[in-house]
């Protein structure tokens, strides 16, 4: 009997040890899954989007006088206006930023001198997409790049570029998906060229180079280039630019522009001049040599309003240079009451080429959102 006993006593004893064997190992495990959980229960980070709305819608009252157009017809007035939208959607992904910017614009009766024409057209004003290879490499495609709207050939430091000119822009004007056929100190959505293109940027330098499509065409090889390098601090710049376009001008003539303009910013002005010289034409307009030069002077007048003033000259001397001898003077003056709201009125004049003693003249009213 005591031998059953201690054997029963001997079996508890085993089984209690066990057990609190046991109970030390889960206790244990336990405490290992509670340092493991909050690990494991950390969300995954997701890539960070965000996307930007913005636009305007703008109206002017213009009058123009063209000496190019047939007698009788030379005055014109009416009112011409422009709408805009414009997306801009950014990802922050595993491999870096990737975005993509995208501008419609609806234009009624612009840039022309007939009466109102209803509903206006709907076109693209500037697209690109982009893909940030490192914080400072960029590689961008589309009708635009990074740094600007349109051809990298164009400068910086024209006036074209850095002017508010709603309807004084432009006044010599450009052959749609003809870029070659504008000055490399034009900057116009009219004629932006197709292209893909790398973007390095560090501080205030900026050095890009892209392939074009030298005349937008299918079924028509004419592939160019442009690059530039910038160099921008806030108060002083100079930027070298230049393009090349394959087979763009007529029979086969290719086109070529290079420029320099250089800015500086002392509050509350802006001055800068650049020139620019090449070789333009299209399949229309046989090619032609030209010189250009251009300065400006922005005024920022108290807290709200701002003076424009401006200037080209066309050095050149060919018969298909329209501009050849023209020199056009560009002026504006506008009130932002809010950043919402623009009121102005501006205008340009031609003296030489062959509009001489041509001008317009616009009351301009801006909405943005």
């Amino acid at each position: 009997m005591k031998i059953l006993n201690l054997a029963l006593l001997g079996t508890a004893a085993l089984v209690a040890a066990s057990i609190t064997a046991r109970a030390d190992d889960l206790a244990t495990l336990k405490a290992q899954m509670d340092a493991i959980s909050p690990v494991a229960d950390a969300p995954i980070a997701a890539p960070t989007a965000s996307i930007a709305w913005s636009g305007y819608v703008r109206a002017a009252i213009e009058t123009t006088y063209d000496t190019t157009r047939a007698a009788g017809n030379q005055y014109a007035t009416d009112i011409v206006t422009r709408a805009k939208l414009k997306v801009v959607g950014k990802t922050d992904t595993a491999v870096g930023q990737v975005g993509v910017e995208i501008q419609m614009r609806a234009v009624d009766n612009e840039n022309s001198f007939a009466t109102n024409v209803g509903n206006g057209v709907l076109q693209t004003d500037g697209y690109y997409g982009w893909w940030k290879l490192t914080p400072n490499l960029t590689l961008s495609a589309g009708n635009a790049n990074p740094i600007k709207k349109g051809t990298l050939a164009s400068n910086t430091f024209s006036f074209d570029f850095n002017c508010a000119c709603y309807y004084a822009d432009d006044p010599w004007g450009a052959i749609v998906n003809a870029p070659q056929v504008k000055t490399p100190l034009e900057n116009s959505s009219k004629a932006n060229p197709a292209q893909i293109g790398l973007t390095y940027a560090d501080g205030p330098l900026t050095v890009a180079m892209a392939v074009e499509d030298s005349n937008n065409s299918g079924n028509n090889s004419a592939i160019g280039g442009s690059a530039k390098a910038l160099y921008k601090t806030d108060s002083f710049g100079v930027d070298l630019s230049g393009g090349y376009w394959g087979n763009a001008a007529a029979a086969g003539v290719a086109s070529w522009g290079v420029s320099a303009g250089a800015g500086v910013n002392f509050a509350p002005f802006k001055l800068g001049a650049s020139v620019g010289v090449g070789n333009s034409g299209n399949f229309l307009v046989p090619a032609f040599d030209y010189t250009v030069a251009t300065a400006y002077a922005l005024v920022n007048i108290g807290d709200s309003a701002a003076l424009e003033v401006g200037a080209v000259h066309d050095f050149g001397t060919a018969g298909s240079d329209v501009r050849a001898g023209a020199t056009e003077y560009m002026a504006g003056l506008y009130y932002n009451p809010v950043k919402q709201l623009t009121l102005g009125a501006e205008g340009s004049f031609q003296s030489g080429g062959r509009a001489d003693q041509s001008y317009t003249a616009a009351l301009v009213t801006v909405f943005r959102f």
